[in-house]
């Protein structure tokens, strides 16, 4: 058997449906192609807001569904971890926590570890469950230290509103930033 041309295949199949529209087309090996009956829909994918330090003490709103990343600076080879210091779990769902290290030149090419201070970044994702009113504060410490050792916070309000048709996403309370994107 001599192996199937595509594009003599699809020149086949495009001249039968022209002749006869009727008639289903059949493959090469004479068997019969089937109609397909129907396809899955597209799953949307839900709206995304990308924070970082700059938006510190901003209130935002957001939809219900929508995801939240929060990317923030630390040094965590110094101790100094980022943790969450209060989330209503009933509002917010932690999805993910992902500490980052920026690659050095010599360090991360030879397999090694990072020196200490080596700046680095940690990248939070949460998910607004339901309609409410939150906030979402974070706090740069040495846990074993305890409070004493903060030396930096990270805090902003959600209006988590409920899914409103096609219109969704994410709307800042505030003028966009500076260094935001443009459409």
């Amino acid at each position: 058997m001599r192996p199937l041309n595509l594009a003599l295949a699809t020149t086949l199949l495009v001249a039968n449906l022209a002749a006869s529209p009727r008639a289903w087309p059949a493959t090469p090996c004479g068997q019969p192609v089937a109609p397909i009956q129907s396809v899955a829909p597209i799953q949307s994918v839900a709206p995304m807001l990308y924070l970082t330090s700059v938006d510190d003490a901003r209130s935002l709103e957001v939809s219900q569904g929508s995801q939240i990343q929060l990317t923030l600076s630390e040094n965590a080879s110094t101790g100094y971890r980022w943790s969450l210091a209060s989330l209503d779990p009933t509002l917010l769902e932690l999805v993910s926590e992902q500490p980052q290290t920026s690659p050095s030149d010599t360090g991360q090419a030879l397999g090694q570890s990072q020196p200490v201070g080596s700046p680095g970044q940690v990248v939070y994702v949460f998910k607004a469950l339901r309609p409410g009113l939150t906030e979402l504060t974070l706090k740069n410490w040495r846990s074993w230290e305890g409070d004493g050792s903060i030396i930096n916070r990270f805090q902003v309000s959600l209006h988590i509103h409920a899914k409103s048709g096609s219109q969704g996403g994410v709307q800042p309370n505030l003028p966009a930033r500076s260094d935001a994107p443009t459409k």
